[in-house]
């Protein structure tokens, strides 16, 4: 039988576990509220549950675990340093989550935007791609690239924080106190905050007062004139991001995900890919491919954490 492996996606409002092989089948899989208001170790008890629960479900011996958590995750110590959407400052995610199961797997900890990108070339869109770079537009802009295979951690565990590169800092005051950076105009708080910066210019906007991300994609497929400038800058932004991952990984792909990215995936990718054109060598733009995610969820990269985890430890098994 094909190596088992569960794989866990905490996310800001559920916990999402399955049970997979290394050919890509799931076993069972099982979701759970996250209830992050009540704190990381009533979290941390549902994470452990949800594995054991299918661990008793495993129809051989399970190798491993992954587990994908947001925020500033530390591979090397299991421990996250902060995840804003769940609240949490310094919790060591992985031996806290080991101590609470009664067996003793090896668990493989990293930012869920990483372990998706190390899904897509398991079993998604970039499959076999060894170099590629995964671009998550959801709320905000995250990124996760692989260079032959391997997952680009950085010396502080922080590389690929593209959603706060500024290509204007004189732009949008963003979150995190700077201004201009890319999540401003690609992510969901940028749509949204395009949407109010522009709304002036087009007193006949059907848009609401106080539109949501999806009322603009709704208004720029009806053509109408503030959601498609809002989408286009969002595309050219976009686009610049791409540019710069481009011309410094040399990728075999460039995969777009995330909530919004999927969803918006026919008014972004080719006017993205159009203004990475205008920014990078010929060369480049032709050699990489730009596709739409493929993964299906988070927690089937997660599970990858664990595979890839056993190969770098028995690279001959």
């Amino acid at each position: 039988m094909n190596p088992l492996a569960v794989g866990v996606d905490i996310g800001g409002t559920k916990i999402d576990l399955v049970l997979l092989d290394t050919s890509g089948t799931v076993h069972a899989e099982h979701r759970l509220p996250t209830l992050a208001a009540e704190g990381p170790a009533a979290v941390l008890d549902r994470v452990a549950d949800g594995i054991t629960r299918l661990l008793q479900d495993a129809p051989g011996p399970v190798s491993g675990i992954g587990i994908g958590c947001p925020g500033h995750v530390d591979p090397v110590s299991g421990v996250v340093r902060t995840a804003v959407n769940l609240g949490w400052t310094e919790v060591a995610l992985r031996q806290e989550v080991l101590n609470r199961l009664l067996v003793d797997l090896p668990i493989a900890c990293d930012n869920d935007v990483n372990a998706a990108a190390l899904g897509e070339y398991y079993f998604g869109a970039a499959r076999g791609l060894g170099d590629l770079v995964y671009l998550a537009v959801g709320t905000g802009l995250g990124a996760g690239a692989l260079v032959n295979g391997h997952i680009v951690v950085g010396a502080g565990a922080s590389a690929m924080e593209v959603g706060h590169l500024s290509f204007d800092p004189g732009g949008r005051l963003c979150r995190c106190g700077g201004h201009g950076c890319a999540e401003m105009y690609v992510a969901g708080v940028g749509l949204i905050a395009g949407a109010k910066e522009h709304r002036p210019d087009y007193p006949d906007t059907i848009l609401p007062a106080e539109a949501a991300p999806s009322d603009i994609l709704a208004a720029a497929r009806a053509g109408d004139a503030l959601a498609c400038t809002v989408m286009n800058e969002a595309a050219v932004t976009l686009g610049q991001i791409m540019a710069c991952c481009a011309s410094l990984f040399d990728p075999a792909a460039l995969v777009i995900g995330g909530g919004l990215g999927l969803a918006a995936a026919d008014l972004l990718i080719d006017p993205a890919q159009e203004a990475m054109r205008q920014r990078v060598l010929p060369d480049v733009a032709d050699s990489v491919r730009v596709v739409r995610s493929g993964l299906e969820r988070i927690a089937l990269g997660a599970a990858c954490l664990a595979f890839e985890a056993q190969r770098e430890t028995n690279p001959c098994g």
